[in-house]
């Protein structure tokens, strides 16, 4: 008899077991800690709200704070400061990056668009009177802007000094070592050839704070 029982009972278990692990027609995915005996498992059998940024460069973004008298500080996600950063870029000491690299984290800036598709983002975005974007093809910088309700393009001056020092400029008088000085220097002069003060960037898209990824 109990031999009869103790073989019920490894059937039973046995049968417990292979139930648990049944895969039906859900996508399941079991977290970490599936060697516990309560299971978590994320189904995904439902379309999910989560997303990616747009622009990949903008995935392993991250707001720190430098200074020159302590390493690198991580500033917390829910920061205020942190949030600006992300969202508008910094003015960070341009000894910490390359030209090239401190022009592509300005959020404004777009490698490989074409002048369509600055047109496009422009229009999508309103197409608010100062509104801009600024491109790069090649060697190519582009300023595309609105004025009147019409995308205009302009072309960026673009030299390197026999130093390695870059030069970015539209005026023939007036030089910038890179994209943000220019940028900003034009939303408070006017430009000989310019009709206007420049006002706000067309940002890359980003991702909202209560949103989360999902791999």
């Amino acid at each position: 008899m109990s031999r009869r029982r103790a073989s019920d009972f490894a059937h039973d278990l046995l049968r417990s077991i292979v139930h648990r692990f049944r895969r039906d027609d859900t996508k399941r995915s079991l977290s970490t800690g599936d060697l516990v005996d309560n299971y978590m498992e994320m189904d995904f059998a439902q379309p999910t709200t989560s997303k990616l940024p747009a622009h990949f460069d903008d995935c392993d973004r991250v707001p720190m704070k430098f200074s020159s008298s302590t390493y690198p500080r991580l500033l917390s996600q829910h920061d205020h400061s942190a949030q600006k950063l992300v969202r508008h870029g910094s003015d960070v000491d341009r000894s910490c990056a390359s030209t090239a690299d401190y022009n592509r984290s300005q959020v404004w800036f777009y490698q490989g668009m074409d002048a369509k598709r600055a047109e496009r983002l422009l229009q999508s975005a309103g197409c608010e009177e100062g509104s801009f974007v600024v491109s790069q093809q090649s060697t190519q910088y582009v300023l595309s802007f609105v004025h009147n309700s019409i995308v205009h393009h302009i072309r960026i001056g673009y030299s390197v000094k026999e130093s390695g020092e870059a030069k970015f400029r539209l005026d023939i008088d007036r030089s910038f070592k890179n994209l943000h000085d220019l940028v900003t220097y034009y939303t408070k002069h006017r430009s000989f050839i310019l009709p206007m003060k420049l006002k706000r960037g067309v940002a890359r898209p980003l991702p909202m704070s209560h949103e989360r990824t999902r791999a």
